[in-house]
């Protein structure tokens, strides 16, 4: 594509054109562009807001959460949270309110992704108080809620965001699966919630709430109920992967293993993007809670982000340390995604611990007594790392 030479000397247009490239599909281009832009006009927050903005977007397109995110895209989340950064230390003009509050909620995903919690929860704080009618803050403060397991905080965020008007597909699910994941399940409360925001024939005609409502269900052990409503949903809908994966808990509760992986499975197989993703962590952690890691590991490795640790990762280091095929292959893959996450300076115990154990299994043992001793000073009252130690 030409740029006639009126439009190479104005920001808009750059943008302009940046954002085309974006919807293009050419991300070099869209990159491009949008860096001319802040290059020819400096001092202009929305060039910055709509970069960062998009990187973020880029990044995460058809994602959960963040499975498979490569060194690459960590650092574009980097760049971008740069770039909001910058945005938000110019945005100074009262009537731009609307886009610092964006810059400071953006800025907050990127910051949750890359584990910064603290941060992410003070950005997020910043946004409620720029507009204390922000769905969509609110229902970023419940993420990182969910995530740190303050299941209160998180539903009572998440209630608040659907009362300002948050989209209720996207965030009654959630509101959902606080009150099931709580250590008291309240799914009672749950199903109050859902008939507050559908109605009967709403639930009858929307595959969405019939879920949640089975869900429920199913928490509560009346599984024959639960099937009724599942059965209906595949007559309405077929043989959706949400519905087969709904199914394969409820099998799963009742204690029917088999019927779980045949209808996980099935659900993988019918599935593509997030859903295929949601398929593939399920069977994998069934197949590493029966100590089946040759069959996990596969499964992990086709979502699983090397790059920054979480449960899911835990999980999947666990198989390749704990599987007896490929011993020593795998023992080398562990050690490989260890020095990774050591790469930012962070000191995960986990990982400190997973390693030396491996270089005391390798008769490194200079190297595990470093170890050691540095997950003695990390975590002092753990007397397990002293007995190694």
């Amino acid at each position: 594509m030409k740029i006639k030479e009126r439009f190479q000397n104005d920001s808009n247009s750059l943008v302009n054109l940046a954002i085309a490239f974006a919807d293009k599909g050419d991300h070099q281009k869209a990159r491009e562009y949008f860096q001319k832009a802040i290059e020819i006009d400096p001092e202009i927050p929305e060039n910055y807001f709509s970069f960062g903005s998009y990187l973020l977007e880029f990044v995460m397109k058809d994602r959960i959460w963040r499975f498979g995110l490569t060194f690459k895209n960590i650092e574009e989340l980097k760049e971008a949270e740069g770039l909001l950064t910058r945005a938000i230390d110019i945005l100074k003009d009262p009537e731009k309110k609307g886009v610092l509050e964006d810059a400071y909620i953006n800025r907050s995903s990127i910051r949750v992704i890359l584990d910064d919690y603290v941060r992410a929860f003070e950005d997020m704080n910043i946004a409620i108080s720029i507009n204390p009618d922000s769905a969509h803050a609110y229902a970023n403060r419940a993420r990182l809620n969910t995530l740190k397991r303050e299941l209160n905080n998180a539903i009572s965020d998440f209630k608040n965001a659907l009362e300002k008007g948050g989209n209720k597909e996207d965030v009654l699910p959630l509101l959902i699966t606080c009150f099931l994941d709580r250590p008291d399940p309240k799914p009672d409360e749950a199903v109050s919630v859902i008939k507050k925001y559908y109605s009967d024939k709403e639930i009858e005609s929307n595959i969405i709430p019939g879920m949640l409502l089975a869900e429920c269900l199913i928490e509560k052990k009346a599984y024959d109920d639960a099937q009724k409503i599942l059965d209906k949903l595949y007559t309405k809908f077929g043989k959706a992967s949400k519905i087969l994966l709904t199914e394969a808990d409820l099998k799963k509760r009742q204690g029917d293993l088999l019927a779980f992986e045949t209808l996980s499975q099935e659900a993988r197989q019918n599935a593509i993007g997030i859903d295929k993703n949601l398929a593939e962590v399920q069977l994998a952690k069934h197949y590493k809670n029966i100590g089946l890691y040759e069959k996990a590991i596969p499964l992990f490795e086709s979502f699983v982000s090397e790059s920054l640790f979480d449960d899911i990762l835990r999980d999947y280091l666990i198989c390749l340390y704990k599987v007896k095929e490929n011993r020593g292959k795998n023992l080398q893959k562990c050690l490989t995604v260890c020095r990774n996450l050591k790469q930012d300076g962070r000191e995960i115990p986990f990982i400190l611990e997973l390693e030396a154990a491996i270089y005391e299994e390798m008769d490194r043992l200079e190297d595990a007594l470093a170890l050691y001793s540095d997950l003695c000073r990390v975590e002092p009252s753990n007397l397990r790392h002293k007995l190694n130690f």
